[in-house]
């Protein structure tokens, strides 16, 4: 039994499959059409609603709005811009006065939102959230949330950015939006897919 040659064999084995992995990454995960980088689910009943950062604007909107029809009682903002925009948190809640807003250490990236969430609801007995942030940012950020916050029901409800996925893109701002969005989805997928399970 020849251990060098089994080793030689495996490492070949893998060295083979690793293309065939990124191949079907690049063909069958990353978004090629504009209208595949919005997750747009139904709105439903949850525990609390995730806003990310962003345009803060309107995904705070959003998240005030859906809080304020009785789809969860809560806002949570784990993102690095909530400080800069506590004026219109404090505008809205006077406005919505039931509805609590928590606010946590402020991540700097989609998925350091992901994992702050996932800290905030360890030692609660939440099972659901309504995720928030803008439509074109919203498949990539529910990727990551449900990936990280594994048992969790992630509920995708982006705010309306003016991004509608049609395919009449070419030459605007929303073409380069959904360009640097597929970069990233691209660069999610390559570099985090395998790393979540170890979270």
């Amino acid at each position: 039994y020849n251990t060098s040659v089994t080793k030689k064999s495996c490492a070949i084995l893998i060295i083979s499959v690793i293309p065939l992995v990124l191949f079907s990454i690049l063909i069958f995960k990353i978004p090629w059409n504009p209208e595949d980088i919005i997750k747009l689910d139904t709105p439903r009943q949850a525990d609390i609603i995730v806003v990310l950062d962003g345009d803060y604007t309107i995904r705070i909107d959003r998240a005030f709005q859906l809080a304020s029809l009785g789809f969860a009682p809560a806002v949570y903002c784990p993102g690095s811009k909530f400080e800069e925009n506590r004026q219109h948190f404090q505008d809205l809640a006077q406005v919505y006065p039931s509805i609590q807003v928590y606010e946590d250490k402020g991540a700097e990236n989609t998925h350091r939102e992901a994992f702050l969430t996932k800290a905030y609801l360890k030692d609660t007995a939440m099972d659901s959230v309504i995720l928030v942030t803008s439509d074109y940012h919203s498949f990539r950020a529910w990727w990551i949330s449900q990936k990280v916050l594994d048992g969790i029901t992630v509920i995708s409800a982006p705010a309306d950015s003016g991004y509608t996925g049609s395919p009449g893109l070419q030459g605007t701002v929303y073409e380069r939006i959904f360009k640097l969005e597929r970069r990233k989805i691209t660069a999610y997928y390559l570099l985090f897919w395998w790393a979540f399970y170890f979270y």
